[in-house]
Parts: structure tokens; sequence; C-alpha cells
């Protein structure tokens, strides 16, 4: 039994649903931990919270739980050196900015210019606390690229909800 965060989550479901999949395995959706897991079944339960995620883990209430890598390294030293890391999932764009189709080019380039700089200063960082993140960056290979990538994982999660 698995313990994700909540199913809207991209780090604490998506890519993790997706990974389970990729590896061959059948994950089944359980309305409580202690119901029972058939032989071809890689059961998951929904925690809610990164803190019951790890107290479910290190309780056995679960054999596995889903962190993502901020929240692992916020954890006490005791607590993370208790906790093995069994796999890690990809990179994948956590905040999109989108314009409206016809948007001046150089009006554009203002804005994406200003994101991908807000690193750089105090007040930048104070803003990008507010996404929770650490800053913007160009997609690793292209939007296309990036996008058709999303695209497939949503899709396997999509799939696997179906069965």
């Amino acid at each position: 039994m698995i313990a994700f965060e909540e199913p809207h989550s991209t780090s604490g479901y998506v890519l993790p649903l997706a990974y389970l999949i990729e590896q061959g395995l059948n994950p089944v959706e359980k309305s409580k931990s202690s119901l029972p897991v058939s032989e071809d079944e890689a059961g998951y339960v929904f925690a809610g919270e990164d803190q019951n995620i790890v107290q479910w883990v290190l309780s056995g209430k679960v054999a596995a739980g889903v962190l993502d890598n901020e929240s692992f390294d916020k954890l006490p030293e005791d607590t993370r050196s208790a906790l093995n890391i069994l796999g890690e999932t990809e990179i994948v764009a956590r905040n999109v900015v989108v314009v409206p189709p016809g948007m001046d080019p150089l009006l554009i380039q203002a804005i994406k210019g200003l994101l991908l700089a807000l690193d750089e200063t105090e007040e930048g960082r104070a803003v990008l606390e507010k996404f929770k993140t650490s800053q913007f960056d160009e997609f690793p290979g292209g939007e296309e690229s990036a996008l058709t990538r999303m695209r497939e994982l949503y899709r396997l999660v999509e799939a696997g909800n179906e069965r």
C-alpha cells in the first residue's frame, strides 16, 4: 500500500502514479489503507498531507509514501535517515505561464524576461514564494517537447484510473 498526497497533486500523485504504471505495476486506489491488496495490484490511498504520509510510513500503516524532494529535504535528519528512497520521478513544469494568441511578441519577451529574472532580487523571490517555486525556467528541450511529455503522463494516469 502506497500513500499519495492528493489526486490533484503533480508531484504527490500524477508523476508517481505514471511512474508505477511505466514500471509495469497495476496501481489501484483503495478507500482505506487497511483494505487488502491482491498480488497483481499496487494499492494506494490518499493521505492528504506530507506529515500524514511520513507518519503512515513510519508507523507501518502503509509500505511506502510519496513526497516531493523539497518536503523530504525539510524533514528532520533522524526522520530522513529512518526512510529509504525507492525511486524518483522525472521533473516536469509545475507553473506554466500562458498568453493569449496574437499578443505583441515584444510584450511576450518583456514578460518572459521579468519572470526568468525573478530569482535575482529579494522582491522577486517573495513573488516566487507565492508560486511555491524557486524560479521560472525555459522548458527543457523546448515547450512542445515538454508539453508532449506532460500530456503522455496525464494520459497514462487517466487510462490507469479508468481500469
